[in-house]
């Protein structure tokens, strides 16, 4: 999971957009004085964010977000957050109490998958051939109407 962000400078009322793997790990760098970028522009505050399935969605979000399109998508958001109205999943994701409560559900669902029954190796490979002969069973009987269907359509040509 990769993440798109937008960063609110307090001291110079600047924004600064990025993307990272670890969204925690590079908001700490940010307000710690680690990134050049930003390092004169501290304290910074998490105004938004989005989270992307690859590098290459979160940069090109990135990029986006840069753009004069899509500075309107987070300028009305971040104006009515400074005015003291939460409207997005704004900084949730760095709290402790969303990790504590993260780690206890993988937990708990870790432990919930041990009492599944899973099927055997044997059962898996039985399932997996009669998939495939269904789908080749359906594939040839797709071709036999496709071939009659277009033999009676040159019947009436």
């Amino acid at each position: 999971m990769y993440y798109t962000y937008v960063l609110h400078s307090t001291k110079d009322k600047k924004l600064y957009v990025g993307c990272t793997k670890n969204l925690k790990v590079r908001f700490e760098d940010h307000n710690n004085g680690r990134v050049e970028s930003t390092i004169d522009r501290r304290p910074l505050k998490l105004i938004y964010y989005e989270s992307c399935l690859n590098k290459v969605d979160a940069l090109h979000r990135e990029l986006y977000l840069k753009s004069a399109y899509g500075k309107k998508v987070y300028q009305k958001s971040s104006q009515i957050l400074f005015h003291g109205v939460k409207i997005l999943k704004f900084a949730s994701l760095i709290t402790k109490s969303f990790m504590s409560k993260l780690s206890n559900y993988i937990l708990e669902t870790k432990g919930e998958l041990k009492h599944v029954s899973w099927p055997t190796k044997k059962q898996t490979l039985m399932f997996t051939a009669l998939v495939i002969i269904i789908s080749i069973g359906v594939a040839i009987s797709l071709g036999l109407f496709d071939y009659l269907f277009t033999s009676i359509l040159k019947m009436f040509i």
